[in-house]
């Protein structure tokens, strides 16, 4: 969810179409977490069908490029390729 919101604010039916093998239920669990800790911002919208806009907050923003690294590193050492590379 992070890598995405990096990438710009999304709607959390957005996010639910991105991730479609996580369940609703989780999806919503997570990102009150994260907003909790400070990671992302929930903006309700005051258009006439109600949705919620989720963004990176400032400390998000600062988080996002080590997460981006320590995604790249993970795929470069996954199990699989250290086991073709031997």
């Amino acid at each position: 969810m992070l890598h995405m919101l990096a990438q710009g604010e999304l709607h959390f039916a957005q996010i639910c179409r991105a991730l479609p093998t996580a369940s609703k239920k989780v999806l919503s669990e997570q990102l009150r977490e994260l907003e909790n800790d400070g990671i992302i911002l929930r903006t309700p919208t005051t258009e006439k069908r109600r949705r919620v806009i989720y963004s990176l907050s400032p400390s998000g923003e600062k988080l996002a490029p080590v997460l981006l690294e320590l995604y790249n590193w993970q795929k470069q050492h996954r199990p699989e390729q250290s086991a073709a590379a031997a």
